[in-house]
């Protein structure tokens, strides 16, 4: 029998986020996330969840499309400001107008006080979160009232809006962030720090698994998935056998010493024998 192994929370949501870009559904990070956990590693769950949620951001989408041109086309401060009211996500409508002065308004004078007006509804978002929610009121005079009113005359021409860059990045990069985070928070259990802070020790952990791959795994509880975004590969890369980048060594047959020879027989000199002369004495003299 095979063993199917849940898929992780990084897995699935890379799948939802391939979905929702080919059938352009605007999923953000957040709902994307909270798919992946409630699935708990189902992907045909998350995908039913996926469509059931797909219904209702077109709906959001339609929405703030119709608030945005209803901004951008108003030419009073009551008629813009009539635009925010009712369930609205004020950060999305801010991007939406951020994105889309440029296709909206075309004079230099246009473009310097909507983009100024917005920037100010940023210093006051700023001063909200340090002192109270009272200031939030200019922040919606500014893009609502303050962007409509920057235009030097009304224009009737069409204008096909853009969706926010920053989400459509946000949302490329969501696989990329969830796995910084997954294994931050691993390697903090570890390093007793946030995910943030632990994620500064990812070359470090990079070393350890190039020296003992399943040691460093163990220890830090690490999936396949994330070493190999931890090596800067993946799974198959990481799977294929390491090719030896040392050149061969031609093998070296061992020394042998060198055979002693024997210096050459000597024979022992025997001494001359001596000559017996004959004859007599008298024939020497």
């Amino acid at each position: 029998m095979l063993e199917f192994k849940k898929i992780t929370k990084a897995g699935i949501i890379s799948i939802l986020k391939k979905i929702s870009i080919q059938e352009h559904l605007p999923m953000d990070e957040v709902r994307l996330k909270q798919i992946a956990e409630n699935a708990n590693g189902d992907v045909r769950s998350a995908i039913n969840d996926l469509q059931a949620n797909s219904l209702g951001a077109r709906d959001v989408e339609k929405d703030i499309f119709e608030r945005v041109r209803g901004i951008f086309k108003s030419s009073s401060y009551l008629e813009a400001k009539k635009y925010f009211s009712g369930d609205v996500d004020y950060s999305l409508l801010k991007l939406w107008v951020d994105e889309n002065i440029p296709l909206e308004y075309n004079g230099e004078s246009s473009l310097s006080k909507a983009f100024n007006y917005l920037s100010r509804a940023d210093v006051f978002d700023g001063r909200i979160k340090k002192s109270h929610w009272g200031y939030f009121k200019y922040s919606i005079d500014f893009i609502t009232a303050g962007v409509a009113l920057s235009k030097s005359h009304k224009s009737n021409y069409f204008v096909r809006y853009q969706f926010p860059s920053y989400l459509r990045l946000m949302g490329q990069t969501v696989d990329r962030r969830a796995k910084l985070k997954s294994i931050g928070k691993k390697i903090g259990r570890i390093t007793h720090s946030n995910y943030r802070e632990a994620s500064e020790y990812l070359h470090i952990i990079k070393h350890f698994l190039e020296s003992d791959f399943d040691s460093a795994c163990g220890f830090y509880n690490l999936e396949e998935e994330e070493a190999a975004f931890i090596l800067e590969t993946t799974i198959e890369g990481m799977k294929k056998p390491k090719k030896d980048k040392e050149k061969k060594k031609v093998p070296v047959e061992p020394a042998t010493e060198p055979e002693k020879k024997e210096p050459p027989k000597i024979e022992d000199a025997q001494p001359e024998k001596k000559k017996i002369l004959k004859g007599n004495l008298k024939d020497f003299f």
